[in-house]
């Protein structure tokens, strides 16, 4: 058992200090069967995932009509830089007070061949309230919309962050209307992922060396979803 004790909004402070962040906290043992570590890692202590997100700069979304941009590339990969750092600071702040955590990359492979990732960072969101799994199956928050970028710490303190209001896609379709592979249907389940990897790989090949895309993340702006009642299921 942790003999830290930290509160949630000390926390908070911290994680202020290094930007603008959306940031929630929750129980995320029952997704340990789903993580890809090495056996050297005692997921079982590691019960609880903060989650950090980070907003992507609107005018370089909004060049992102028709593929990722020379420009995209450049800032997806300084926000997932500033991301590991402040996932570092977290970790770094647990472990002074006598906690376990372990900050995990925001964007990189655990196994290449698979491009299986160590755990799904918009799962983790999820879990810390911090927004919810949309019909192109990215994060989306009502701040933000799905232009932001995420990263983990997996950590035995126990915390929990308060609730936020729930939200959801409702009637609205815009990335699907974009999509240039029709990945998106009218609920998440519904998704193509391997159309969508085709389509990222298609557009890596054309010179991003990277497998990204931006042309849903570009349709999906703040407030387009919409408020879940508080006596729904």
């Amino acid at each position: 058992m942790t003999k830290a004790q930290i509160d949630w909004a000390e926390l908070s402070a911290v994680i202020a200090e290094e930007g603008p962040f959306l940031a929630g906290a929750g129980p995320v043992a029952d997704l340990h069967p789903h993580f890809h570590f090495g056996p050297g890692v005692q997921l079982d202590r590691l019960t609880h995932g903060i989650s950090l997100a980070y907003p992507l700069s609107e005018p370089v979304i909004e060049e992102c009509e028709k593929g990722p941009t020379v420009l995209y590339k450049h800032h997806y990969r300084q926000v997932n830089m500033l991301l590991d750092r402040a996932a570092l600071r977290v970790q770094g702040f647990i472990q002074s007070r006598g906690g376990a955590a372990l900050p995990v990359p925001a964007s990189v492979f655990s196994e290449w061949a698979t491009q299986a990732a160590h755990l799904s960072h918009k799962m983790i969101a999820l879990r810390s309230g911090v927004g919810w799994i949309g019909k192109n199956i990215l994060l989306i928050t009502p701040e933000w919309g799905a232009r932001v970028r995420l990263v983990s710490i997996l950590t035995d303190v126990p915390l929990e962050s308060p609730p936020r209001p729930r939200w959801e896609c409702g009637p609205c379709k815009r990335c699907a209307s974009v999509c240039p592979v029709s990945a998106i249907g009218d609920k998440k389940e519904d998704f193509n992922l391997a159309a969508c990897s085709d389509q990222c790989r298609e557009f890596e090949r054309k010179g991003m060396s990277v497998r990204i895309c931006g042309i849903c993340v570009r349709a999906c702006k703040p407030g387009m979803g919409r408020r879940v009642a508080e006596d729904s299921p």
